[in-house]
C-alpha cells in the first residue's frame, strides 16, 4: 500500500523536460502572431488580420505585425498602435480618435471615412497612402513621412504637421486651417481647391509645388523655400510673407490683398492679375517680376526692388512707393491716379500712356523715361529729373514741375496749360506744338529749346532764359515778358500781338519778318538782332538798344517811325551802326 502511494506521487512529480517543452511551445505560438488583450479580449493578431467591426477600443497593439489587414469599421479609439506594421492595410470608416500610432509603419494604406481626431501618428510612415473623408482634427502628424499620399476630401484642421514629409503628395478639397507645418517639406506637392486658412508654413520647403484655387488667407510663410511654386488663383489674403523666397513663383490671380510682404524675394515672380490692394512690400525685391493688370490700389511699397518688372496695365491708385528701384520697369497704360512716390529711380521706366492724374513725384529720377501720350493732370513732379525723358503728346495741365530738370526731354504736342514750371530747366528740350497757355515759366530755363508753333497765350516767363530758343511760328501774343533772356532767339515770322516786353535781352535774335503790332518795349536790348521785314506798327518803344540791328525792309506805321526816331534824337533809342529801312532813314536827322 505505500509502495503504491509511492509510485503515484513520483508520477506526479514535474521534470527539468517539462519547462523546456514549455517554452518551446511559447516560441511557437509567438512565431505565428501576436497576442492583443484587453481586460475583456483576447485576440490572436498577425499580417491580413481581419479586424473588421471589430470594437477594440483602448486594445494595445503596439509593435503588432498587420500589414495587410482590413481594419475597416473597427473601432480602435483609444488604442495603442505605436510601431505597429500597417502596411497597405484597409482602413474604411474606422476609429482611430485619440489613438497612438507613432512611428507606425501605414506605407500604402488606405483611409477612408476614418476618424483620427487627436490621433498621434507622429513619425508615422504614411508614404503613398491614400486618405479620403477621413478626419484628422487636431492630429499629431510631426515628422510624419507622407510623401506621395493623396489626401482627398478630409480634414486635417488645426493638425501638428512639424517637419512633415509631404513632398509629391496630392491634397485636393481638403481642410488644413490652422494646421502647423512648419518646416515640412511639400517639394512637387500638389494642392488644389483646399482650405489652408491661418496655417502656419514658416520655414517650410514649397519648392515647385502647385496650389491652385486654394485658401492660405492668413497663412504664415515666414522663412519658406517657394521657389518656382505655382500659386494660381490662390488667396493669400492677409498672409504674413517674411523672408520666403518666391523667385520664378507663379501667383497669377492670386488674392494678396492687405498681405505683408517683408525681406522678401519675388524676383522673376509671375503676378500677372494679382490682386494686392492695401499689401504692403517691405525690403523686397520683384526684380523682373510680371505684375501686368496687377490690382496695387492703396498698396504700401518701401525699400524695394522692382527694377525690369512689368507693371503694364497695373492698377496703382492711391499706392504710396518710397525708396523703390523701378529702373527700366514697364507701366504702359497703368492707372497711377493719386500715387504718391518718394525717392524713387523710374529711370528708363516705360510709362506710355500711363494715368498719373494728381499723382506725387515729387523729387523722384524718371530720366529717359517714355510718357508718351500720359496723362499727368494735376501731378507733382517738382524737383524731379525727367532729363531726356519721352513726354510728347501728353497731358499736363495744371502739373507742377518747379525746380525741375527737363533738359532735352520731348514735349512735343503735349498739353501744358497752367502748368507751373517755375526755375524748371527745358535747356535743349521739344516744345514743339505744345500748349503752354496760362503756364507759369518763371525762371525757367530754356536755352537752345525748340518751340516752334508752341502756344504761351498768357504765360508768365518772367525772368526766363529762352538764349538760343527756336520760337519760329509760336504763338506769344498777349503775353508778358520781363527780365526774360532770349539771346539769339530765333522768332522769324513769328506773330506777337499786344505783348509786353520789358528788361528783354533780345540782342542778335533772328526776328526776320516778325509781327510785334500793338507791343510795348520797355528796356529791351535788340543789339545786333535782324528784324528784316519785320511789322512794327503802333508799337510803343521805350529806352531800346537797335544799336547794330538789321531793320530793312521794317514795315513800320508813322506813329512808330516818328517814335523811333525822336527817341534817337534824344538818346532814348540807341541806333548805333543799325542799318535802317528806307523810311525810317528819311526821318532820322543825321547827328
Amino acid at each position: 500500500m505505500r509502495k503504491a502511494m509511492i509510485g503515484r506521487t513520483n508520477s506526479r512529480r514535474k521534470t527539468p523536460i517539462d519547462g523546456v517543452i514549455l517554452l518551446f511551445i511559447c516560441i511557437v505560438l509567438s512565431s505565428l502572431g501576436a497576442y492583443a488583450t484587453d481586460v475583456n479580449t483576447t485576440i490572436d493578431v498577425h499580417n491580413q488580420t481581419n479586424l473588421s467591426y471589430k470594437i477594440l477600443t483602448g486594445i494595445n497593439l503596439g509593435g503588432a505585425h498587420l500589414s495587410y489587414s482590413d481594419l475597416s469599421y473597427a473601432n480602435l479609439a483609444n488604442s495603442n498602435l505605436s510601431r505597429a506594421l500597417l502596411k497597405s492595410s484597409r482602413l474604411v470608416g474606422t476609429n482611430l480618435s485619440r489613438a497612438s500610432l507613432r512611428e507606425t509603419d501605414l506605407s500604402g494604406a488606405e483611409l477612408i471615412g476614418c476618424e483620427l481626431i487627436e490621433a498621434n501618428l507622429s513619425y508615422a510612415d504614411l508614404k503613398r497612402s491614400h486618405i479620403n473623408k477621413t478626419i484628422l482634427q487636431r492630429s499629431n502628424l510631426t515628422g510624419t513621412a507622407l510623401v506621395a499620399a493623396e489626401i482627398i476630401n478630409s480634414d486635417l484642421g488645426s493638425a501638428a504637421l512639424a517637419g512633415a514629409d509631404l513632398s509629391r503628395c496630392s491634397i485636393v478639397n481638403s481642410t488644413l486651417q490652422g494646421a502647423k507645418l512648419c518646416n515640412a517639406n511639400l517639394v512637387l506637392a500638389i494642392i488644389s481647391n483646399a482650405n489652408l486658412a491661418k496655417t502656419d508654413l514658416s520655414g517650410s520647403i514649397l519648392r515647385d509645388a502647385i496650389l491652385f484655387e486654394t485658401n492660405m488667407s492668413g497663412s504664415n510663410l515666414e522663412g519658406a523655400d517657394c521657389t518656382g511654386m505655382t500659386f494660381e488663383k490662390a488667396d493669400l489674403t492677409k498672409a504674413y510673407v517674411n523672408k520666403t523666397i518666391l523667385q520664378r513663383s507663379n501667383l497669377t490671380g492670386t488674392a494678396l490683398v492687405a498681405a505683408e510682404i517683408i525681406d522678401s524675394d519675388l524676383g522673376f515672380a509671375a503676378l500677372a492679375g494679382a490682386d494686392l490692394r492695401r499689401c504692403n512690400i517691405v525690403n523686397s525685391t520683384l526684380l523682373g517680376a510680371k505684375l501686368s493688370n496687377a490690382n496695387l490700389a492703396f498698396a504700401i511699397i518701401s525699400n524695394a526692388n522692382l527694377s525690369g518688372t512689368d507693371l503694364s496695365g497695373a492698377n496703382l491708385k492711391d499706392a504710396k512707393l518710397s525708396e523703390i528701384n523701378m529702373h527700366g520697369s514697364n507701366l504702359s497704360g497703368a492707372d497711377c491716379t493719386g500715387m504718391i512716390m518718394e525717392d524713387a529711380d523710374l529711370r528708363g521706366a516705360d510709362l506710355t500712356g500711363a494715368r498719373l492724374v494728381n499723382a506725387d513725384m515729387n523729387g523722384i529720377d524718371i530720366s529717359g523715361a517714355s510718357l508718351v501720350n500720359a496723362n499727368m493732370q494735376g501731378a507733382r513732379l517738382n524737383y524731379a529729373n525727367l532729363s531726356g525723358s519721352y513726354l510728347y503728346n501728353g497731358v499736363f495741365t495744371r502739373a507742377e514741375f518747379s525746380g525741375a530738370d527737363l533738359r532735352g526731354a520731348d514735349l512735343g504736342g503735349s498739353d501744358l496749360a497752367r502748368t507751373r514750371m517755375m526755375w524748371a530747366d527745358l535747356g535743349e528740350a521739344n516744345l514743339n506744338d505744345a500748349n503752354l497757355d496760362y503756364s507759369d515759366l518763371t525762371g525757367a530755363n530754356l536755352t537752345g529749346a525748340s518751340l516752334q508753333r508752341a502756344s504761351y497765350t498768357n504765360s508768365i516767363l518772367e525772368r526766363a532764359n529762352l538764349n538760343r530758343a527756336d520760337l519760329k511760328g509760336a504763338n506769344l501774343s498777349d503775353i508778358k515778358l520781363d527780365g526774360t533772356y532770349m539771346r539769339e532767339a530765333d522768332l522769324r515770322m513769328n506773330s506777337i500781338r499786344d505783348a509786353v516786353f520789358i528788361n528783354v535781352d533780345l540782342s542778335k535774335a533772328k526776328l526776320q519778318g516778325v509781327t510785334l503790332d500793338e507791343c510795348r518795349l520797355v528796356h529791351v536790348n535788340l543789339t545786333g538782332a535782324d528784324l528784316t521785314g519785320a511789322s512794327l506798327k503802333n508799337v510803343d518803344m521805350r529806352d531800346v538798344n537797335l544799336k547794330s540791328a538789321n531793320l530793312a525792309k521794317m514795315q513800320c506805321d508813322s506813329v512808330t517811325l516818328d517814335q523811333i526816331a525822336s527817341g534817337s534824337a534824344n538818346g532814348d533809342i540807341n541806333l548805333d551802326g543799325a542799318i535802317l529801312s528806307d523810311d525810317l532813314s528819311a526821318r532820322i536827322v543825321p547827328q
